[in-house]
This record gives structure tokens, sequence and C-alpha cells, in this order.
């Protein structure tokens, strides 16, 4: 039940967007009261990324808070998820099999480092119920994904300024955003 949510192509003074991040992401803290994480990008001038995550600890309550990233730190992600084969996935990847804890959410940062990024690979690898965004620092893109038959929800919506945002509450962002969407099932 943990709360994703991020905000891509904020304009605007760093300290103004953090601000209205945080407002919005307080609308999501009874999803996960055990962890509040935010990672913060700027990729250009006044332009801010913030991809963040409230967490509910059921598995790995020591390692599994979120953001999570990949090893060389270029691919943040953060998930509404269960995976159930996130073991037999770690065990797939050659040269990972000591990085990766019990978390279950962990293995998505890696497989996207280890697969190059082939989301819809990846997605079609995953076994169990997800809801997920993950960012790639260095070529500024980034994922929205959901698993095949829908179980976790996900919205999605921009505003007039050209932010792109992304909750799995739609009450998250809805009074900010021009257009509101669901997210289909799937990739």
């Amino acid at each position: 039940m943990c709360g994703i949510f991020a905000i891509f192509n904020l304009k605007g003074m760093s300290i103004e967007a953090r601000a209205l991040t945080v407002k919005l992401l307080k609308r999501l803290r009874h999803r996960g009261p055990e962890h509040t994480g935010i990672a913060h990008y700027e990729p250009a001038k006044d332009c801010h990324h913030f991809i963040c995550h409230e967490r509910l600890a059921i598995v790995d309550p020591e390692a599994g808070n979120q953001p999570q990233y990949s090893i060389d730190q270029n691919f943040v992600s953060v998930l509404n998820a269960e995976i159930y084969n996130h073991k037999d996935l770690t065990g797939k990847m050659k040269g990972y099999e000591d990085k990766i804890v019990d978390a279950d959410c962990q293995v998505v940062t890696r497989l996207f480092d280890f697969y190059n990024a082939d989301v819809k690979k990846i997605c079609n690898m995953l076994d169990g119920k997800f809801a997920g965004i993950v960012y790639d620092v260095k070529k500024n893109r980034y994922w929205v994904f959901r698993d095949h038959i829908g179980i976790i929800p996900c919205y999605i919506g921009r505003g007039l300024g050209g932010e792109f945002y992304v909750s799995n509450e739609l009450k998250s962002f809805h009074d900010y955003a021009n257009t509101l969407e669901i997210l289909l099932p799937g990739i």
C-alpha cells in the first residue's frame, strides 16, 4: 500500500518546487507511515524532477526504503509493488547477486541497469503486482509502468507549465494538473 509520486519538468526556484512537492506528497502520507523518500534532480536551470515514495514497510523493513538506486546511481526508482520472483531475477543477473538485499523492489533498478532500460523485457520478467516510476539520470528520461493486469493503480497528468505528474492516488495532484489519465495496465 505504499505511495508513489513524481513530478517531472516542474519549473521554478528550487525551494518553491520542493515546497510544492512536499505539499502534494503529504496527501499520500496515509499510504506509508514508516518512511518518506524524495529524490530531486535539476536537469536544467529552474527545471526540477522529484521522485517520491511513502513507505509501508512490509518486505525487508530495514533495507527496503525508496527511492532505490542502481549501483552507479544512474537509475532511480519508486514502486508500489510486491515482486514475488525478485530472488530468482537476482540470480539471473551475473555480478549482481551480492548487491541486492531482500527488498523486493530493489531488483527493478538493477534490472534497468543490467538490461539497458529495456522496460518491456523487464516488465515481462516481473511476477507480481506493481506500479512504478524509473528515472535515467544520465539520459534525462523516465518510464512509468504498471503490472499487466492493473492491480496497482497509476494516474498521470499534465500541468499548464509542462509538468508531468505521476501517482498511484489521483488526489495527490488532481487540482494541479490540466489533464488527468489512468495509466493502462502493462507498459
